[in-house]
């Protein structure tokens, strides 16, 4: 495991569960563009979603 990897997994912790502003606080961006990397939600999150809809 690399330094990379955990630093990415927590950006993308925090992406998901905290929200954007908090990822780029946490992982220390000066643009929010960097950030927006981290905002993938996964396709079963996706598909869950629209379940919940339907």
């Amino acid at each position: 495991m690399s330094w990379y990897s955990i630093r990415h997994s927590v950006g993308t912790y925090m992406a998901r569960e905290e929200g954007l502003a908090a990822a780029q606080t946490q992982l220390r961006h000066r643009s929010p563009e960097t950030t927006m990397k981290y905002d993938q939600a996964p396709v079963e999150d996706r598909k869950n979603a629209l379940d919940r809809m339907g």
